[in-house]
């Protein structure tokens, strides 16, 4: 262990004591006021607890940083975390002396929360002007298995184990799961050990101490335990389930001849004591589209009904495999755990890079757009990632290093849709309770949560839903993806789904834009991803373009008031299959509100200066010129010219916010005239015309008319 003279009066345990010691913003703080309490407990922040940022005062620059890295290991650390995420403009000699490379660093603690992260993070940071605070790096403190410090224990993770294949990784994810089976009611109300088999599993049923092989078998409609397998194809096909393969693979094939993902999931399950595990690749006939768009449908009832769900979130294909080497801890910053005593024990600092939560989130298993759906529908995930194996059920998440961690966002948690099935439960048993005059003895139990509210937040949940899942994906996100989620949403409220979105909610729904998805060139130009040749949704969908991240302009912010101006008159999709959440081939919908007429000018086309409507079709030209925005990139997506065709506004709503900052919104749907006289989405606009006088009036004198609207 190596530290400068200025880093060996560095205390670690002192400062996450200290942390440790910090009042929860939540908490009965008598400082703070009763109403700011209860505030801050309502908005989340029961166990949240403000960093510690001047907690000791470390070098005075980055260069004295840089300098000191070449002699102590906590500076190296520091060092070599900031240098790999900074721009390289910032490392230059200039930057490193100017500026926040000028001011002092300090060690101290990031802001954490008991219930999210478990414990809290040692963090470098710079102070500059104004407030800003940069993180130069963060790390979470470590104790050697079998060698922890005798007080405190709880304070430090654990080290991790050399590879995720080995036996103490093996004998830990047993233990996890019996412990769930057996010890948590809460993962036990909906689901059993033993459930009805999917139409094909793979069974894992060997003889002697190695598994051999392993082979198809049909589910019969029996019960029984099996697992899941959730995992990136990476676009290949080496050994799928097809009429040329499926005689061997229902005489047995030697493990060796799976890919390694496979593979290793099916040596996981026979560990686990298991006999059969699902595999998509394996278990839906491949070159039979009848047979995958029917099993395709069964996929909600796969994952809820397997016992455990593995997720290979290490590999990014097949051929990944499950297990993985990683960094033995003598590579990392050492530091003593100062008791007093005469003999202190020794922790080490594990950089944030590496941690589970920040591996996770990056990796190929994100990028489909099942995992989601997959994740919530399995009442248990055994997450073998490149860092650590993680173990999630409703009563949360535990990793490899002894972490207990929630989900930052409800609706990622395995507990929330689960929690939301009971309460419907409880207010079925209510009604029937009212219906036949019991004495309503669980109206206490039944008045914790009001029905219509719930109704409202999972529709808000479900557009943040997937405006997140949408964030992560490299293109389309089609609804077949979130099938199953959206049947759980509709057996919860009642409300019918429609292309992604929800009839109660539609016309807030309707209020979506989507990011540009862009592509690198050969020639390292990066460009558009232009139409897709497929019909993917009804032009109204959020699904009907290729694009990156869903945002809803409406906000999820149900407090906001909205002005609907639009009714719905009627909404029809044509699914493809016999899944009514599945792959659509046609749909529409029928509004009336107001109507605008443009006329058969394109509007990208400026308007002549002075002309009616001038401000309003200006801003719209504009935005539909701008190579940046969500409407160009729907405009290029769905314009399609034809003779005599004409461009119209539909005005959708009115919203309006009247604190932190007081303002009103429009949201307008662009559309374009299709020859069978119905109408297309082209592009939405929200507009807030409480900022532009111009353009408030341009919007409030145009000779909108009530007018039915067919949009396909």
């Amino acid at each position: 262990m190596r530290l400068c003279s200025i880093c060996s009066h560095f205390d670690v345990r002192s400062l996450l004591l200290a942390a440790q010691a910090q009042h929860p913003l939540g908490s009965r703080d008598r400082s703070q006021d009763f109403e700011r309490q209860e505030n801050l407990a309502h908005a989340g922040y029961r166990s949240f607890r403000r960093g510690l940022p001047r907690f000791f005062k470390q070098h005075a620059d980055l260069s004295s940083l840089k300098l000191a890295a070449s002699e102590c290991d906590l500076c190296a650390a520091i060092w070599k975390q900031y240098s790999e995420s900074a721009q390289p403009q910032e490392l230059t000699a200039e930057s490193l002396s100017s500026g926040l490379g000028k001011e002092q660093i300090y060690i101290g603690t990031t802001p954490w929360d008991r219930d999210l992260h478990a414990l809290p993070h040692v963090a470098a940071f710079q102070h500059g002007d104004r407030g800003i605070i940069r993180t130069l790096a963060w790390f979470e403190a470590c104790a050697p298995r079998g060698q922890e410090p005798s007080d405190h224990q709880d304070l430090l993770a654990r080290s991790i184990y050399d590879h995720s294949g080995s036996e103490e990784c093996l004998s830990l994810a047993q233990h996890w799961l019996q412990t769930c089976i057996h010890e948590h009611k809460e993962c036990n109300v909906r689901t059993h050990t033993k459930s009805r088999l999917p139409t094909r599993v793979i069974d894992t049923k060997f003889s002697g101490n190695t598994p051999p092989m392993a082979k198809l078998v049909d589910g019969e409609g029996r019960a029984d335990a099996f697992a899941a397998l959730s995992y990136c194809w990476g676009g290949e096909r080496d050994l799928i389930l097809t009429r040329a393969t499926e005689t061997n693979l229902r005489t047995g094939l030697e493990l060796r001849r799976f890919p390694a993902t496979l593979r290793d999931a099916i040596t996981m399950v026979w560990k686990l004591k298991i006999r059969y595990i699902w595999i998509d690749a394996v278990c839906i006939m491949q070159d039979s589209p009848d047979d995958w768009a029917r099993e395709a449908a069964k996929m909600r009832d796969v994952y809820k009904g397997a016992v455990v769900t593995i997720a290979a979130a290490s590999a990014s294909k097949a051929s990944g495999g499950l297990f993985c080497e990683r960094a033995p801890p003598n590579s990392y910053c050492h530091l003593d755990w100062l008791t007093g005593d005469e003999q202190s024990a020794r922790i080490f600092l594990r950089p944030g890079s590496e941690l589970w939560d920040t591996t996770l989130s990056t990796s190929s298993i994100n990028t489909r757009g099942w995992t989601l759906q997959e994740t919530l529908l399995a009442p248990r995930s055994l997450w073998f990632g490149r860092q650590q194996i993680s173990f999630e059920c409703s009563r949360g998440n535990i990793d490899e290093a002894g972490r207990s961690t929630g989900a930052v966002e409800t609706y990622r948690s395995k507990a929330f849709m689960q929690r939301m099935s009971r309460k419907k439960r409880q207010m079925i048993l209510y009604k029937t309770f009212r219906a036949i005059h019991i004495p309503p003895l669980v109206r206490v139990y039944y008045i914790s949560f009001s029905y219509i509210p719930r109704d409202r937040s999972l529709k808000s949940l479900y557009r943040n839903m997937v405006t997140y899942q949408t964030v992560f994906l490299q293109g389309l996100l089609p609804t077949p993806a979130l099938s199953g989620l959206a049947d759980d949403f509709h057996q919860l409220t009642g409300d019918t789904y429609f292309a992604g979105l929800w009839k109660a909610d539609i016309i807030r729904g309707l209020n979506w834009q989507r990011g540009p998805l862009r592509k690198k060139l050969p020639s390292g130009r990066v460009e558009d991803v232009t139409s897709h040749p497929k019909f993917l949704a009804p032009s109204w969908s959020w699904a009907s373009i290729l694009g990156k991240s869903v945002r809803f302009l409406t906000g999820f912010q149900e407090s906001n008031k909205i002005i609907q101006s639009a009714k719905v008159i009627s909404i029809e999709t044509e699914p493809s299959t016999e899944d009514p959440y599945g792959k659509l081939k046609g749909g529409y919908i029928m509004l009336r509100g107001p109507f605008l007429d443009l006329g058969v000018r394109d509007p990208r086309c400026k308007p002549e200066l002075g002309s009616k409507l001038s401000v309003l079709l200006e801003k719209i030209s504009c935005t539909l010129n701008s190579a940046n925005t969500a409407q160009s990139h729907e405009f290029l997506q769905k314009h399609k010219s034809h003779e005599r065709q004409r461009f119209s506004l539909f005005h959708l709503c009115t919203w309006m916010q009247e604190e932190p900052i007081k303002w009103t919104e429009v949201s307008l749907l662009l559309l374009e005239s299709c020859p069978e006289g119905s109408y297309k989405r082209v592009a939405n606009f929200s507009i807030r015309i409480s900022m532009d006088l111009l353009l408030r009036d341009d919007f409030q004198s145009a000779s909108w008319k009530k007018q039915m609207v067919r949009i396909v």
